[in-house]
């Protein structure tokens, strides 16, 4: 009996011994949860932004460290010199009897600079009959040809009356007039595309120092460009062929309403090459002959440009100049007459000879 019990009793003992063991097993320690991708890119770049910051700090420190210490080594730069202001000073020119200077006119300090550059000391003939009452805003009848100096009768006379014109606004306090594109203030008149470019290279030199703008407008060259030109900013002198600036006008490129000076220049070509119509409907364009001034040269003072100037002027002062020398005396003058199909080969016999 004994012997029995001592049996069951050591199988009861393998059974609760058995169970102990599993319950340890299974009451372990919890594990920790897995981080996420999003946390550990978190923790990774805190501990990159600590080791890296410190060492880019102490390039930062270096680097304006350098740049202070090569700063400090520079030597000093030296100040940039301002050009001295041109004065009336720097263009002397001495008194002479008979001759007029360009100083004894009361002109801008601008132009005179403008002038000085040019090296017009003396005034030609024609300027020194002309100038005094072009400034004065009087229309003008003038007999002068090619080499008396007439463009810089009517070139430096419009650019006084309208550097004068801004000056008068300035000192009344007042606005100028609101200034277009297109509205020019002067216009001049050539019939010939080298004249109009001749006249708008010599006004573009004397404005040099002038707040003025002088653009040319003729035939033969790209069209839209002189038109892009025009609608750039405004024009104070416009410098025209007449066919060139009736079309223009006619497409509303430019309007001479505000235009109140005119200048024709060689007006005996102007018939001769029939572009007195032209010229007539440009003038109707314009602001009346009252309001504004007229200044017709011309190298003969025919009856029929007497006739134009009676139309278009209103008391206009005659003023003629003959050139100091309009041909050299050593100069012999020989005519050929030849028919049309043997001028090329007499031209090529006298060139070759």
């Amino acid at each position: 009996m004994i012997k029995r019990f001592l049996i069951k009793a050591g199988r009861k003992l393998k059974r609760l011994s058995g169970s102990g063991e599993k319950k340890k097993k299974t009451t372990s320690l919890p594990e920790q949860e897995p981080l996420h991708s999003t946390e550990l890119q978190h923790t990774s770049s805190e501990k990159t932004v600590k080791t890296v910051q410190p060492a880019a700090a102490e390039q930062q420190r270096g680097a304006k460290g350098a740049a202070e210490g090569t700063a400090q080594n520079r030597p000093p730069r030296n100040p940039r010199r301002k050009k001295p202001r041109w004065t009336l000073e720097q263009f002397s020119v001495d008194p002479v009897e008979g001759k007029s200077r360009f100083h004894d006119f009361s002109l801008s300090l601008g132009l005179m600079h403008a002038i000085a550059d040019l090296d017009f000391k003396y005034c030609t003939p024609i300027q020194e009959k002309a100038l005094p009452d072009a400034m004065a805003g009087k229309d003008i009848i003038a007999r002068a040809g090619t080499g008396t100096g007439k463009s810089a009768v009517f070139l430096v006379a419009v650019f006084a009356r309208l550097i004068n014109e801004n000056k008068r606004h300035r000192q009344a306090e007042e606005k100028s007039p609101l200034r277009k594109p297109g509205f020019p203030r002067a216009l001049i008149i050539a019939p010939t595309r080298e004249l109009v470019m001749q006249i708008a290279k010599d006004g573009q030199a004397l404005a040099k120092y002038a707040p003025l703008r002088v653009v040319a407008v003729y035939g033969g060259t790209d069209y839209q460009k002189q038109e892009r030109v025009l609608a750039e900013r405004p024009v104070d002198v416009l410098v025209a062929t007449p066919g060139r600036l009736l079309d223009y006008v006619s497409k509303r490129v430019l309007n001479l309403q505000q235009a109140g000076i005119m200048v024709i220049d060689e007006a005996d070509r102007m018939l001769d090459m029939g572009f007195i119509p032209d010229v007539r409907r440009i003038i109707y364009k314009m602001p009346p002959k009252e309001k504004r001034q007229t200044m017709l040269f011309s190298a003969t003072l025919t009856e029929d440009v007497k006739h134009l100037a009676s139309q278009w002027c209103v008391k206009p002062i005659s003023i003629e100049s003959k050139p100091e020398q309009v041909a050299i005396d050593t100069v012999r003058q020989v005519v050929y007459t030849v028919t049309s199909d043997e001028k090329y080969h007499v031209l090529y016999n006298l060139i070759k000879t």
